[in-house]
């Protein structure tokens, strides 16, 4: 049973979010406590700047598991505190809407830039780590490859992910915005990552004058020389900040870099008024800023509805790209119900396995003559019918044994029709 709890910016604000927001090694270190902790049997966890979501396969059914969610969540956090936390905040998803869910998000239809083209990227990393860490299964592996197909399809036949666009350039277009035009303007990026290149890459097209500030000097040198942009010195991360009129903040580091009181010793009368836009997971910037004179702090939240002005030029491609969602979902399925039928065969396939071994032994070791191999023969098929000749011996109802010997007759004589010994799932028993 495939289970999935999210949390995305649709659902919590930036701070409830972060809240559960965890480090690629603290993941890691959540899937390595326990494998199978709580019967979830494969486990994998997707973090992004504006989603935590939790997916794992359950060896059991609905109605056998009181709370599978409650499991998952149990899985990742591994106390009871904090996973009755998340439940009380998280959407919960079984089956299908587990598999849309994800198939959607890997397509940038869930994204809070419509189109996002970092998304692909940050579900194949969510991906990688869980293979590294062996938490992964059949039915995960199999999800986790056809949604990110489906995402690929979605972006090479429709325009929803054209134009480039992500956070960081949608918080360069809202800079732009806001300032009425950027040619000429200071403006620092803190963060060379990913979202830091974008965001500079977007700033230098529309004139900006980027400084680049990081925490290790060679990956900002590195995007200096590949896109443009001057290197700044971190430890004057604050000063640099409060000499611009823009600052976009896309770090890695859990705690805030950007504090009030290191930038209000920097700030002085005659500078600029500063528009601060906070787009790392977990915040980048103190908080406490947004009150500060000549300063405009803009987080993840408020980003929002300034990008979903700018997502309406992709909108045409949602329905199209929503059909090949949905075709990569009836896909899914349709394999999800043949492993069940693989599992439900396989207690059958076992014991047609362990009967042929111990008669093909037996007769082997009488010498295997034709009337060996054909007493073996017997004597498997024998075994093979004991069991259910005892179920309709036992049925005391005629239209039950109707019913199973339908099934039979359904199973069996189709098969020898198609002059098949053996259906083929039987076939590869002893494979």
């Amino acid at each position: 049973m495939l289970v999935s709890l999210g949390l995305d910016f649709n659902r919590a604000d930036v701070g409830t979010r972060e809240s559960f927001h965890l480090t690629d090694s603290e993941v890691e270190g959540a899937y390595v406590r326990k494998t199978e902790c709580h019967g979830v049997r494969e486990f994998l966890v997707i973090n992004t700047c504006n989603r935590v979501e939790l997916y794992g396969w359950l060896e059991a059914s609905p109605r056998s598991l009181r709370s599978p969610h409650r499991y998952l969540a149990l899985r990742y956090f591994g106390s009871d505190v904090e996973a009755e936390r998340f439940l009380a905040v998280a959407t919960h998803r079984l089956g299908r809407g587990a598999v849309e869910h994800l198939f959607r998000v890997a397509s940038g239809l869930e994204s809070q830039i419509l189109g996002d083209i970092h998304i692909q990227g940050q579900v194949r990393r969510a991906y990688r780590l869980a293979v590294e860490t062996g938490t992964l299964g059949p039915h995960l592996h199999r999800l986790l490859d056809m949604a990110l197909r489906t995402g690929k399809a979605v972006k090479r036949e429709t325009e929803l992910m054209s134009g480039r666009s992500s956070v960081g350039s949608e918080a360069a277009a809202l800079a732009a915005r806001r300032l009425g035009g950027l040619e000429g303007k200071r403006c620092a990026v803190v963060g060379c990552g990913k979202i830091g290149a974008h965001t500079t890459q977007s700033l230098l097209k529309l004139g900006a004058d980027v400084v680049l500030l990081n925490r290790t000097a060679g990956r900002a040198e590195q995007l200096a020389a590949s896109v443009g942009g001057r290197v700044g010195d971190w430890d004057r991360l604050h000063a640099e900040v409060a000499a611009s009129e823009v600052a976009i903040v896309a770090t890695g580091s859990r705690t805030p870099v950007i504090l009030l009181d290191n930038l209000l010793r920097e700030r002085s009368a005659g500078d600029p008024h500063l528009l601060l836009i906070d787009v790392g997971m977990p915040r980048n910037v103190e908080p406490a800023i947004a009150g500060f004179p000549d300063t405009t702090l803009v987080d993840l939240d408020q980003l929002h509805p300034d990008a979903a002005l700018v997502a309406r030029s992709r909108v045409d491609a949602v329905p199209k790209a929503q059909d090949m969602v949905s075709a990569h979902i009836d896909e899914y399925m349709a394999w999800q119900t043949s492993q069940g039928a693989k599992e439900a065969l396989r207690p059958l396939r076992e014991a047609l396995h362990e009967i042929c071994m111990r008669e093909i032994r037996y007769a082997t070791e009488q010498g295997g003559s034709e009337n060996d191999l054909e007493r073996a023969a017997g004597r498997i098929v024998s075994k093979l019918l004991a069991r259910p000749m005892t179920v309709l011996r036992g049925t005391e109802r005629d239209q039950d044994v109707e019913v199973v010997h339908g099934a039979l007759r359904l199973i069996f004589e189709n098969e020898r029709r198609a002059g098949s010994d053996l259906p083929p799932e039987l076939e590869t028993a002893s494979g």
